[in-house]
């Protein structure tokens, strides 16, 4: 996290995973819970950064293995009204 966007973080529960087939590769992601510990979230390597809400996550144009943890995450914050 840190080379990413420039904060260090506690990692916590295995939320989700998913293995994408690509025609060239495949491709597993794994989706963990975080705290930030220190720094400041700043693109490093990215030109641009948003928070979203989880109820408009799946209005983005997500790469295809990243959909399955989009959806987890709207599944699992659907109910919490501090999402």
């Amino acid at each position: 996290m840190i080379e990413e966007l420039g904060i260090t973080t506690e990692v916590g529960a295995l939320v989700a995973e998913n293995t994408h087939h690509y025609d060239e590769f495949s491709l597993t992601l794994v989706l963990l819970k975080a705290v930030i510990i220190s720094g400041s979230i700043s693109p490093t390597v990215h030109d641009h950064i948003e928070w979203v809400h989880f109820g408009s996550l799946l209005d983005w144009d997500l790469a295809p293995a990243d959909i399955p943890l989009a959806e987890e995450v709207v599944n699992l914050y659907s109910g919490d009204a501090t999402g």
